[in-house]
């Protein structure tokens, strides 16, 4: 099975105080080859930048480009 991440999921995976994080985590650990959909990238930049600034969002535009989560667009 493939996992498609929405912006909540990736907001927890981010969130390390978010009641989701650690099962969030396991997803990704467990998942070969998650899917995220580019459409959500704006959402997610403004709700990490918004709430913890650039270089949480950078990190994650490095890790996502880096092919893990491989993106998608429709």
């Amino acid at each position: 099975m493939t996992a498609l991440l929405d912006t909540g999921f990736v907001l927890a995976m981010l969130a390390e105080n978010d009641a989701r994080h650690t099962a969030c985590m396991k997803v990704m650990e467990n998942e070969p080859n998650p899917l995220l959909p580019t459409p959500i990238l704006t959402e997610l930049a403004y709700m990490v930048i918004r709430d913890a600034g650039y270089a949480p969002f950078i990190k994650f535009l490095r890790f996502a480009l880096a092919g893990t989560p491989r993106l998608v667009y429709p």
